[in-house]
């Protein structure tokens, strides 16, 4: 009788099933591809904001773009550079020029407002031209680089008069730098006359310096002398 009770009790006891235990579920969220993703990270409230980009600068007035100046004014600038330099001739700049204008009749009109404005004078670059070259050179090298320059003969004349008038100082002077006495010999003698008429001295200066040089006393020079 006791063995059937334990063997009913046993019966009895293994048909009772155990209790479900339900977990909580873990919520994801679903992407298109099927898998899960990951939680989102939370914001660290440590962490600094993300700084703000400065807005751009508002342009001023001043860093508008300028007008371009007119090759006029261009042409202008650059002949007034030239002229601070020293006095030209229009030819003269006119070779200069040439390059950096649009036509040769815009480098006419600059030419004549920096005439009118007294900037441009051949007048004035002939005395100027004659002043710098007869400290070494005679009247013929002089009025041929007068020529180069197309000058009238009104503007250039006045200049060359200066010239002629101490041509043969200008001649003795640079005799004795070079020599420094009379020539000994025929052959020294033709030397300090091919000096002198490479210098541009003319032919009676030239004799008069060789005649005269190694005097104490240097005559008056003539005035017809000084021209031949």
């Amino acid at each position: 009788m006791t063995l059937r009770s334990k063997g009913s009790g046993l019966r009895g006891a293994s048909s009772r099933r155990p209790e479900r235990v339900e977990r909580p579920r873990r919520e994801a969220r679903v992407i298109g591809s099927g898998r899960e993703a990951q939680p989102e990270a939370a914001p660290d409230a440590d962490a600094s904001p993300p700084a703000e980009r400065p807005d751009p600068p508002v342009p001023s007035p001043d860093d508008a773009p300028r007008p371009r100046r007119g090759a006029s004014l261009s042409l202008k600038g650059r002949a007034l550079k030239l002229l601070s330099q020293r006095d030209h001739s229009r030819l003269e700049l006119v070779r200069k020029l040439s390059p950096h204008a649009e036509s040769p009749e815009q480098l006419e009109r600059a030419l004549d407002e920096l005439e009118q404005g007294k900037l441009l004078s051949e007048s004035r670059f002939a005395e100027s031209l004659v002043r710098r070259r007869a400290e070494r050179y005679g009247l013929r090298r002089i009025e041929q680089e007068l020529g180069t320059h197309r000058l009238d003969p009104e503007v250039s004349g006045p200049a060359l008069a200066a010239a002629r008038e101490g041509e043969r100082e200008r001649a003795l002077a640079a005799w004795r730098r070079r020599f420094g006495g009379p020539a000994a010999s025929a052959a020294e003698r033709a030397r300090q006359h091919r000096f002198l008429a490479q210098r541009g001295f003319t032919g009676g200066t030239i004799a008069w310096v060789l005649r005269h040089g190694a005097d104490d006393e240097t005559p008056a020079a003539a005035d017809d002398d000084a021209s031949a």
